[in-house]
């Protein structure tokens, strides 16, 4: 259930920093002498860029490797805790 979980993460995270390179690739991709059609359309892309793509989980959270660690230790410190509980 962790793989599963991590590979959403890990796709999510992907997802995230190829979105933000993205937008640094289509300002640098030489528009300088390019026609206006294409002007056009790559104000249309930088536009929808200002927001990077991302994962989330029911609109609520992010999904990213971030998000993975924080599950697996709020996991872990639940699971001692009820350890230590179930032993007293």
């Amino acid at each position: 259930m962790f793989y599963e979980l991590f590979l959403y993460c890990w796709y999510g995270n992907e997802l995230l920093s190829e979105s933000e390179r993205l937008r640094t690739s289509a300002y640098a991709c030489g528009w300088e002498g390019s026609g206006a059609g294409f002007l056009r359309s790559l104000r249309v892309v930088m536009a929808r860029l200002q927001r990077p793509l991302c994962l989330t989980a029911g609109k609520f959270h992010r999904i990213s490797r971030e998000t993975f660690l924080l599950l697996l230790n709020g996991s872990y410190s639940y699971f001692a805790l009820l350890h230590q509980m179930n032993d007293h």
